[in-house]
């Protein structure tokens, strides 16, 4: 089997489209890696992962402490039951 290239082809690889495209990609991923965006996309990423954990330590043993302890111990295998 032989490829032949139709003129249309060959008008987009010959244009450099395609390796303007790399060069706009390459641009932009540079872009996102920047010293003050990227150091601000990290501090959102810490903020957005440990703000569950925060919550979790103060609001765990309120639950525990409302629910007491059978209730704690149903609540879990429930939940588990439910995330399937």
């Amino acid at each position: 089997m032989t490829y032949r290239r139709t003129a249309r082809a060959r008008h987009v690889c010959d244009s450099g489209w395609g390796t303007q495209m790399l060069m706009s990609a390459a641009k932009s991923v540079s872009l996102l890696t920047s010293g003050r965006l990227l150091a601000r996309n990290t501090i959102w990423n810490l903020i957005g992962n440990g703000a569950p954990i925060i919550v979790a330590a103060f609001g765990i043993p309120i639950l525990i402490h409302g629910l007491g302890g059978v209730g704690w111990g149903q609540l879990g295998p429930s939940n588990k039951s439910e995330a399937r």
